[in-house]
C-alpha cells in the first residue's frame, strides 16, 4: 500500500511545480507499491488547496475524478474515524517540536500506523525524520519504522 500525501497531488497535477516530473514517473509505477490510498484529510486539504490557487471548478473535476477512481476500487479513502483522530491527536502532542507539522499531517501518520501502509508519496518536508528509508530524493517514504 502506498498513501498520497496532498503534496504529490498537487505536484502531480502542477505541470509548473518543481516535484512535478518526479511525481509523474512515481504514478507511472504506483501499481507496484499495491492499493493506492489518500484519506477524507487529504480530499479535503487538496479540493481547498484547487479551489483557492486554480478555481472551483477544477476542484470539482480532481475530486470527482478520485471519487470515481474509488467506487472503481483503483483508489482507497481512509475516513478518520474516533479511533484515527485520537491517534492523530497523539501524534500531533508527541511531535509538538515539529512546529509546521499541521493536523492533517498527523492524521497521515496515524493513518500509516493504524493500516500498516508501508509507503509514503510526499514531497512535504514536515515528514523528514519520521522514518528510517527514503527513495527518490524524499519523494516516497517507506514508514515501516515509523513508529
Amino acid at each position: 500500500m502506498i498513501f498520497l500525501d496532498t503534496s504529490f497531488l498537487i505536484a502531480y497535477l502542477n505541470k509548473l511545480d518543481d516535484n512535478h516530473e518526479k511525481a509523474c514517473k512515481i504514478i507511472k509505477g504506483i501499481k507496484s507499491y499495491g492499493t493506492v490510498v489518500i484519506s477524507d484529510y487529504i480530499l479535503d486539504e487538496l479540493a481547498t488547496f484547487l479551489s483557492y490557487h486554480v478555481s472551483k471548478e477544477f476542484a470539482i473535476k480532481v475530486i470527482t475524478r478520485l471519487v470515481q477512481l474509488y467506487m472503481r476500487k483503483k483508489l482507497d479513502i481512509k475516513i478518520v474515524d474516533k479511533k484515527v483522530f485520537a491517534l492523530a491527536y497523539l501524534y500531533f502532542e508527541k511531535l509538538k517540536d515539529r512546529e509546521k507539522l499541521s493536523f492533517t499531517d498527523a492524521s497521515t501518520i496515524a493513518i500509516l500506523d493504524y493500516f500498516k501502509i508501508p509507503y509514503l508519496a510526499s514531497f512535504d518536508g514536515d515528514f523528514d525524520g519520521l522514518s528510517t528509508f527514503i527513495i527518490n530524493k524524499q519523494s516516497i517514504i517507506n514508514v515501516t519504522k515509523i513508529i
